[in-house]
């Protein structure tokens, strides 16, 4: 569905699906040739912890740009292409440029919310600016090609790749923001997806916050290690923020000595006592029974 004033080439790795896809590339690779360029495995890479994008897609392009769009997110706008590579051109100082997304979750009662900075306009962020206060969604990334030259070895350490392709890039220049409605869909909680696990039964969503933690943990630890402690504060008040966060969420899925453990080994950060430190600890202590009832019984004195 793009439409674009330039050249583009889809390139597409199937890792041994089992579900017909192939079947369903070869029918698009029939009707477009010139444009479809397919590799198939006979045996699944990510299994045998190969990162297939890295591994085996990104390399063979040819592009002055590369877009990224996951096998379980979609574009929703046309010009999308033409917006972002017509601002990279315009602004050379730019490594990289992304857009707002609409996040739909596979489970009922939840409603999508939208994702991004919020402008019509076009915005351009200094690479500490970026490194600090944004994240892109990987289906809303345009980057230049040769960020991939002397690619650091240490991203293949981390066990996401999202987030060390953008703070390579943030590193290269400053990273533009196109403004204005969603360009694509990310879809929260698909089976084998990162957010497997999220809302499915109370040991599944505590192995998906563990996996989380580790991995927010390892992945900044490693960024962090790799650009020379030289924004440190930001990070480790990134890691306070999102095992905070998560921990929080999680409080009443875990016993008391499992989230103590948890505490003390994702929030090493200097402690500092606010509010938020202050319910967490008292709901800690009380439980859930005891504290909703007390809570309930406040909101009912204060009306």
């Amino acid at each position: 569905m793009q439409d674009c004033d330039f050249e583009y080439e889809i390139l597409i790795h199937d890792d041994a699906s089992t579900d017909g896809t192939q079947e369903i590339i070869e029918e698009y690779v029939q009707k477009y040739p010139d444009l479809i360029k397919p590799i198939y495995q006979t045996e699944n890479q990510w299994s045998k912890e190969i990162r297939p994008t890295f591994s085996f897609n990104l390399p063979r392009a040819k592009g002055k740009y590369i877009a990224l769009c996951e096998g379980d997110d979609y574009w929703t706008d046309p010009l999308k292409l033409q917006k972002q590579v017509d601002f990279l051109e315009n602004n050379s100082d730019c490594s990289m440029c992304y857009h707002s997304v609409r996040n739909i979750f596979m489970t009922e009662g939840k409603k999508d919310i939208i994702v991004g900075y919020e402008t019509v306009n076009n915005v351009k962020f200094t690479s500490e600016e970026f490194i600090k206060r944004h994240y892109a969604r990987t289906v809303s990334l345009l980057f230049k090609t040769t960020i991939l030259l002397n690619y650091p070895k240490w991203t293949f350490e981390s066990p996401i790749g999202d987030y060390p392709l953008q703070m390579v890039c943030a590193l290269h220049g400053a990273v533009g923001y196109i403004g204005g409605d969603p360009m694509a869909v990310y879809r929260v909680g698909v089976p084998g997806s990162t957010n497997d696990g999220r809302f499915g039964t109370n040991d599944e969503q505590k192995a998906w916050i563990i996996r989380r933690l580790k991995n927010f943990k390892k992945s900044r630890d490693l960024f962090n290690r790799n650009s020379s402690f030289k924004y440190d504060a930001i990070i480790q008040g990134h890691k306070y923020w999102f095992s905070f966060t998560m921990l929080s969420a999680g409080l009443y899925k875990f016993n008391r000595l499992e989230m103590l453990k948890l505490y003390i080994e994702y929030i090493p950060y200097p402690l500092k006592a606010n509010r938020d430190h202050f319910i967490f600890a008292i709901r800690f202590l009380l439980g859930p029974t005891l504290y909703n009832r007390i809570k309930k019984g406040k909101n009912k004195n204060n009306d």
